[in-house]
C-alpha cells in the first residue's frame, strides 16, 4: 500500500507520536538548510545552473543523452530544489571538446 492510498483511505487510522512529528520536522529542516547552503554557495560562486530544457537545446542533444551522461557519469547533474540541474560551466566545458 502506497501512502497515497493510507491518506486518500478514509477508514485508515494512523497514531503519530510528538517524536515522530520532532523526527520528521528536524529531517524537512535538515534537507531545507542542506539546500539552502548549496545555493548560497552557487550565488556566491556565481554558478549558473541550467534545467534539463535549457542544456537540451543549448547542446543539441535529446533528453535520453542527458540521462545516459549522467548514468555514466560523463555530466552528472546536482538536485536543487528537488530538479535536476546543471552546471553551466560544465556545458561550457563540453561545447568546448573539454573533458569533465
Amino acid at each position: 500500500m502506497s501512502i497515497k492510498d493510507i491518506i486518500d483511505s478514509p477508514k485508515m487510522a494512523i497514531t503519530v507520536t510528538t517524536s515522530d512529528l520532532k523526527e520528521m520536522v528536524r529531517y524537512f529542516l535538515d534537507e531545507a538548510h542542506k539546500q539552502f547552503e548549496q545555493e548560497l554557495l552557487s550565488a556566491q560562486k556565481g554558478e549558473v545552473y541550467l534545467i534539463t530544457k535549457e542544456v537540451v537545446a543549448t547542446l543539441k542533444v535529446d533528453r535520453t543523452t542527458l540521462w545516459r551522461w549522467a548514468n555514466t557519469g560523463y555530466l552528472v547533474p546536482i538536485e536543487l530544489g528537488g530538479k535536476r540541474r546543471y552546471r553551466s560551466s560544465d556545458i561550457e566545458k563540453l561545447m568546448k571538446g573539454g573533458e569533465l
